[in-house]
């Protein structure tokens, strides 16, 4: 939702909360640059949706009926419960039988859910779905992204419509700016932001929506979920340091290239992505849980070893790349996970290039390199660590 006050104070509302991707200064820089305004407006996350996941408050002002409510909360039972209830029937079988009954009861839960999902969509446009979120992790930036761009335009339209009114000025004479709608070629025909929504109420606003390109919950094929991808590709490479005595490894250079679609904040996506090193860094080295029985021995971090800074490489290389193929705003793609997945993977194919030895797990602790020196399982028997400058 967009919106501006009558002290003409712009706001930007929605259910999702900024958890690091950037959706809060990007959404207030896209309404900016929409409406020709100086100033990005204020990011708040909408009670109202979350209060009332029907979204009939967000959107409407008002609560919904306790019809609507009651057939809301019905709808999402019904998803929630079927989808629990075979899991439950096929948790016991056997991995092949397993397969063949998801791939062939795929059709019949994706008609279901196709349904479902259409009458949602249809009485509650606004609504949480909470059986799927439609926003979250690599998403929210492109969901949230287009939506707010389509609010900035519904807005812009109730604006000008209000203003040609007020005005006498046909629509295609008007324009929006800092301070409100003015005539494109007579600035001191104008209105100002707080008056149009003294006109509109109080409050002037406007909605938007953005939903991915469908696509079925299970593949007919195998089985598996699937869904619409916003394909985030990337490659990483490392080069890296063993000391087979003390099983030390030390990561010498780190390069990442992704292509992100578009970049929209150079600094929040090199914050994604540096994190997502790090987070990799100690999923393929350090970060190891131990179970016995059933029991997790690893109870502290004393034991579970997270990354510090010391252990992450000072000169990651990014590279990144604009294809303008994502799903999001100008083309953006989301970042999120996307960091991490090959940091891991790069990592246990530099011991292996280092070692001779291809990591049977990860991650790869220093007691793991110690211990395979000690079977003779390197291929070459001495390697040397770099002196710390």
């Amino acid at each position: 939702k967009v919106l501006v006050t009558e002290n003409g104070t712009f706001r930007v509302e929605s259910d999702v909360s900024d958890a690091g991707t950037g959706i809060a200064p990007a959404a207030a820089r896209l309404v900016a640059r929409h409406l020709h305004l100086d100033t990005a407006p204020q990011y708040a996350i909408g009670q109202s949706a979350v209060n009332d996941p029907t979204g009939t408050l967000f959107s409407e002002g008002k609560p919904p009926s306790r019809f609507k409510n009651w057939l809301f909360h019905f709808l999402e039972s019904q998803q929630t419960t079927a989808a629990g209830n075979l899991q439950v029937l096929l948790a016991g079988l056997n991995f092949s039988t397993f397969l063949k009954l998801m791939r062939i009861s795929s059709f019949f839960v994706n008609v279901l859910n196709d349904g479902i999902n259409w009458l949602k969509r249809k009485i509650y446009p606004y609504s949480v779905d909470s059986f799927i979120p439609r926003v979250n992790g690599s998403r929210s930036i492109l969901m949230v992204g287009q939506a707010t761009i389509e609010a900035a335009n519904n807005f812009r339209e109730k604006a000008v419509s209000l203003a040609s009114r007020q005005l006498s000025v046909p629509k295609e004479n008007l324009v929006t700016c800092e301070n409100g709608v003015r005539h494109r070629d007579d600035a001191s025909r104008s209105i100002g932001w707080g008056e149009l929504a003294k006109q509109a109420g109080g409050v002037l606003s406007a909605m938007g929506t953005f939903e991915v390109p469908k696509g079925k919950l299970l593949d007919p094929k195998t089985g598996n979920q699937i869904g619409p991808i916003d394909h985030m590709d990337a490659t990483h490479g490392c080069d890296l340091a063993i000391h087979p005595l003390t099983g030390e490894t030390r990561i010498l250079r780190y390069v990442a290239c992704h292509d992100v679609g578009k970049i929209l904040d150079p600094e929040i996506l090199r914050g994604q992505i540096l994190g997502s090193i790090a987070h990799g860094i100690g999923q393929g080295l350090l970060e190891k849980i131990d179970i016995e029985n059933g029991r997790v021995l690893t109870d502290g971090l004393h034991e579970y070893h997270v990354p510090t800074s010391l252990d992450v490489p000072a000169n990651i290389e990014l590279v990144l790349l604009e294809s303008g193929q994502g799903f999001g705003p100008d083309g953006a793609k989301g970042i999120g996970e996307a960091g991490s997945v090959a940091v891991p993977i790069a990592i246990a194919n530099a011991l292996y290039d280092a070692s001779g030895t291809q990591p049977k797990h990860l991650p790869v602790t220093p007691e793991d390199i110690s211990e395979l020196f000690e079977k003779g399982s390197f291929l070459v028997p001495k390697l040397t660590l770099e002196k710390r400058k």
